[in-house]
């Protein structure tokens, strides 16, 4: 299945620098414009790769008016 991310400007501002993109990519993962995806057995295991990678918690609550910073979806093949 592919997993997919997209980030919300939450707060704001941007919660990943190209630093974690780059690093997102350098694992295989599709990068767009705040966006990226990979192929995983299941989404748990894109997260716990994305969390990895970036340092980043993939349940951040992010601000109260604007919501999650992080989402986070299986497409099948």
């Amino acid at each position: 299945m592919n997993v997919h991310f997209s980030e919300n400007n939450s707060g704001g501002s941007w919660w990943l620098d190209e630093s974690q993109y780059n690093a997102l990519a350098a694992a295989g993962w599709e990068v767009g414009d705040r966006k990226a995806k990979k192929k995983f057995n299941s989404l748990e295991e894109g997260e716990k790769e994305w969390e990895y990678l970036t340092g980043e918690n993939s349940n951040e609550e992010g601000c109260e008016c604007c919501g999650r910073p992080y989402q986070f979806w299986d497409e099948g093949e």
